[in-house]
């Protein structure tokens, strides 16, 4: 509870070490993050909630909340703050072996238009004659129309994906895209998301469009893997038990765990590096 000034200059000035902004980290030091004014207003904050406060508090979780209600003031779902444990798991999370086509594509939001920013080496994207700078308009016979819906994500994760606000942002984005291509017949939710929100997406979808989520499409695939390849069905264990474990906060987990799951789940928090 002492050195209140050494608190509140630590927490914006040290522990800003890493917001990701539409797709570019940042990090490093700042000069000068607050003026003197707002320095002393929380300065005042802290010192009625030690004085008015009369259940226990995790200053730790004070200071997260006001580096996140920092960079929230930003207004840009694409800018998030990090805590050094959340940034080990995202820098652990990206790491490692990758499958697929070896390709990195980006979409302007503004047309749609899908094209190849990055073809790995040695890739089957690199064997097939892909290269950098490609614009993607077909897959075999199959023309493909994008939508980047970027407020979608945080509609689900700040639970408001049964508000006014969804319908309006989900209509928008669905008739966006059907006025790029009015002969669109399917339509594939290209996030884990996204499902949350098909009872919207289907209200303003027309009857005959298809909707392809990824959760059905990797079981599917899976099951027909696993029918070519025995002996590795015959490696999977049945009837075990299911942990969840999570490096941050268990609540806020597992009340988005849940919400995807659709079912009551426990969740146990665990540092990395942990047995």
């Amino acid at each position: 509870m002492k050195n209140k000034k050494g608190f509140w200059q630590g927490a914006l000035c040290g522990a800003l070490a890493v917001i990701l902004i539409t797709g570019f980290v940042s990090c490093g030091k700042v000069k000068s993050v607050v003026s003197d004014d707002t320095e002393k207003k929380l300065g005042n904050i802290k010192r009625l909630v030690e004085y008015y406060f009369l259940d226990e508090y995790d200053e730790k979780e004070l200071e997260t909340g006001l580096l996140e209600g920092y960079v929230s003031g930003l207004d840009d779902p694409y800018s998030v703050y990090y805590d050094e444990k959340d940034t080990a798991a995202l820098m652990e999370s990206v790491q490692g072996e990758y499958s697929g086509i070896g390709a990195v594509l980006s979409q302007d939001a503004e047309t749609g238009v899908i094209t190849m920013i990055r073809i790995y080496e040695d890739s089957p994207a690199m064997k097939a004659g892909l290269k950098d700078g490609d614009v993607l308009y077909k897959i075999e016979d199959i023309e493909v129309t994008g939508e980047a819906c970027p407020i979608w994500v945080p509609l689900v994760e700040t639970n408001e994906y049964n508000s006014d606000g969804a319908d309006y942002f989900v209509k928008r984005h669905v008739e966006n895209l059907l006025k790029r291509d009015s002969l669109i017949d399917t339509i594939i939710l290209g996030c884990t998301h996204y499902p949350i929100l098909i009872d919207k997406i289907r209200k303003y979808t027309p009857e005959n469009v298809k909707l392809i989520t990824q959760g059905a499409a990797v079981a599917s695939s899976l099951k027909k893997y696993l029918e070519n390849h025995p002996e590795m069905e015959r490696l999977c264990t049945k009837g075990g038990t299911t942990v969840f474990c999570t490096t941050e906060s268990d609540g806020k987990f597992g009340d988005q765990a849940s919400l995807f799951l659709n079912q009551p789940i426990d969740v146990k928090t665990v540092a990395l590096g942990d047995d």
